[in-house]
């Protein structure tokens, strides 16, 4: 039978033992009970996928916000993964990835993005340390994880299900990272550059990585033994890049995401050829990537047209 407080204590323990945060800890603990609660109030077993979709019901019923709901979804599975990998849940996680909102309507609830992080603020992040505010006993981890999004153009997902035998080290033009199951399963090569490599390798020389992992145990997982170390969860790192990107640049809501809006804005603004962006985003469509990129509001059409009437019109008062 599972035991719902002894899960929860070793998860939040383990999160703890990780640096989250008193508000991160106090907004998982309150979700997991509050859907534990919700199981006692209807005598459901919270292992089954019934009393999920239930608590997710009784959310959408209170009025939940679909950003709300997916968060909280979000977390119960985490809390389910980590309690299947230390052996306390038998059978499969019951937050079932059908349950999750409609992704095209979330982001039709959230408002959209005011501006997007230019260059300016790439080179500012590209420059610095992991913020001593954001994790701090995993400052070498997460700026590894910053510089592999920027610099590799990763989803979330992706990121996430690294490990170190996907890397490639090298000079120059030749370093690279193969994403092995990305979107649709599809196999893919994206950028490793000088910089993400340093990064990386500061990372995975450092005690942040538990000894007695091999090459093929997650990259950037979460734990301080080899036994604990486990997956992060999806909103887990895009909260700590939504906190680091804050905290570095003061620029406010840029989930794990944003990171890769920034990678493709900057890419295209230094005239990559849009096929070759596709490829890299792992677009199956080109016209996905030309759709893309006009949300990302690219800056290398304008610079070009300013740049021809400046030149031909530079004499012009005005």
């Amino acid at each position: 039978m599972f035991n719902f407080n002894q899960a929860l204590s070793l998860y939040l323990s383990n999160m703890e033992s990780d640096k989250a945060s008193l508000n991160t800890l106090k907004t998982y603990s309150d979700t997991l009970s509050a859907y534990a609660a919700h199981c006692a109030a209807e005598s459901l077993d919270m292992t089954i996928p019934a009393a999920v979709a239930s608590y997710k019901g009784a959310m959408s019923a209170r009025g939940n916000k679909l950003v709300t709901i997916a968060m909280r979804l979000n977390i119960l599975r985490g809390f389910f993964d980590f309690a299947a990998t230390m052996k306390l849940l038998q059978g499969e996680n019951p937050v079932l990835a059908d349950f999750n909102p409609s992704r095209r309507k979330v982001r039709a609830e959230r408002k959209p993005y005011d501006h997007l992080m230019g260059e300016d603020e790439m080179r500012t992040l590209f420059s610095g340390d992991c913020p001593s505010s954001v994790h701090a006993g995993n400052k070498l981890r997460n700026k590894a994880i910053l510089f592999t999004l920027l610099g590799s153009g990763l989803r979330n997902t992706e990121l996430r299900k690294l490990t170190p035998s996907d890397l490639a080290f090298g000079d120059g033009e030749s370093a690279s990272i193969t994403v092995r199951s990305g979107k649709g399963d599809k196999f893919r090569i994206v950028p490793f550059p000088a910089m993400t490599q340093a990064a990386v390798r500061a990372y995975m020389e450092s005690d942040e990585r538990p000894e007695g992992l091999s090459d093929q145990d997650i990259l950037f997982g979460t734990g301080k033994t080899k036994d604990e170390w486990h997956m992060m969860s999806d909103e887990n790192l895009s909260v700590l890049c939504k906190r680091y990107i804050k905290s570095a640049v003061d620029f406010d809501n840029a989930r794990s995401h944003a990171c890769r809006h920034a990678f493709s804005s900057f890419n295209l603004t230094h005239g990559v050829p849009m096929a070759e962006i596709q490829a890299m985003l792992g677009h199956s469509s080109i016209t996905t990537t030309e759709h893309y990129a006009a949300l990302l509001r690219p800056t290398a059409p304008t610079a070009s047209g300013n740049k021809v009437f400046n030149e031909q019109f530079a004499n012009v008062g005005i």
